[in-house]
């Protein structure tokens, strides 16, 4: 399997992980894990998330104008968020600072959720023909509505990992080599701010907290997640936090971590969503990084509306466009 045939996955991949943490969604970690280990698996009616709908928003986007336009891609969530299934606060704020007139510069919002790196395999998909242009398209679709270096970091980070796993890199270097296109967009956020920032401050905590996590791949999801989140805690704004909170720094790394070590077995899904928690994005994460290896083969639970997800999935592997697909609207509500 090439390159090409291998991220045409990761969309299908993503909503794979969303699907099977949908159906677990806001369980304890005691509960969710026995949930998983009951063998009980999606039904046929099992449903994707918001996680999905957004990535479809940002595909069809990068397919019909070939790259990133943040004033546009703003408008076309704006336009079908009343779609969205399970949006969070920090998406709604944007939406409904973009529909009271401000431009999407300003209703962008300062939060360090994980909302950005949710929806990120679509850039990697679009840019692995042209790596060079991965930081600059993904930073730009982040901050769209993330404001905060953190959150803004997660949306670069996440499709590295992607990307490199269809290029073969696994274990601790796709999480070191996420942590450099973090480090890199925590720069770009500050100096587009006219902040002057040094290593261990605040703004650096995404990339930072990749690194220590770089020496857990392969460690068992549980161990990943407490480690994490241990880290995480120091910096999150309640001084609490678990591996699978919505917090960027305790999520994002969390799935790159555990994806890293994952292979393309889709268990590494299963063994995300186990620890609870947000799980249909932990599971939406680590899907599209194990959807970058296995490409478009089948899932071993029910996924809606494959056809499309590997049709929209293969037209970004291979540069296409959005000739002939269901419009973005009906594509999104399904």
């Amino acid at each position: 399997m090439n390159q090409a045939e291998a991220i045409a996955g990761a969309l299908l991949g993503t909503a794979a992980g969303d699907v099977f943490g949908s159906v677990i969604e806001g369980a304890d970690a005691v509960t969710a894990a026995a949930m998983v280990a009951s063998g009980a698996l999606p039904g046929a009616g099992a449903r994707y998330s918001d996680d999905t709908q957004q990535a479809l928003v940002i595909a069809y986007h990068l397919l019909h104008n070939g790259g990133v336009d943040p004033a546009a891609l703003a408008a076309e969530f704006s336009a079908v968020a009343d779609l969205m299934r399970g949006a969070g606060p920090g998406f709604l704020a944007f939406v409904s600072g973009f529909r009271s007139g401000a431009p999407h510069g300003e209703a962008a919002q300062q939060t360090a959720g994980n909302g950005a790196a949710m929806r990120s395999a679509p850039p990697a998909m679009w840019c692995h023909r042209r790596p060079e242009t991965l930081i600059d398209t993904a930073f730009a679709a982040a901050t769209v509505t993330h404001a905060d270096p953190r959150g803004v970091a997660a949306g670069v980070a996440l499709p590295a990992a992607v990307m490199g796993a269809a290029a073969g890199v696994e274990g601790p270097d796709l999480v070191r080599d996420a942590a450099d296109h973090a480090a890199e967009a925590e720069h770009r956020v500050l100096r587009d701010a006219g902040i002057r920032s040094f290593p261990g401050d605040i703004s650096h905590t995404l990339s930072l907290a990749l690194r220590a996590a770089a020496p857990l791949v392969g460690s068992h999801p549980v161990a990943i997640a407490a480690a994490v989140g241990e880290r995480a805690a120091v910096s999150s704004a309640s001084g609490s936090a678990l591996g699978t909170h919505p917090y960027a720094v305790a999520s994002v790394v969390t799935a790159i971590t555990i994806a890293a070590g994952g292979g393309d077995d889709p268990a590494a899904v299963e063994g995300a969503v186990a620890l609870g928690g947000d799980t249909d994005t932990v599971g939406a994460m680590v899907g599209a990084i194990i959807g970058a290896r296995r490409g478009t083969s089948d899932w071993p639970w029910p996924i809606p509306n494959s056809d499309l997800l590997v049709e929209v999935g293969t037209r970004l592997a291979t540069g296409g466009d959005d000739r002939g697909l269901p419009d973005l609207s009906d594509a999104v509500g399904r």
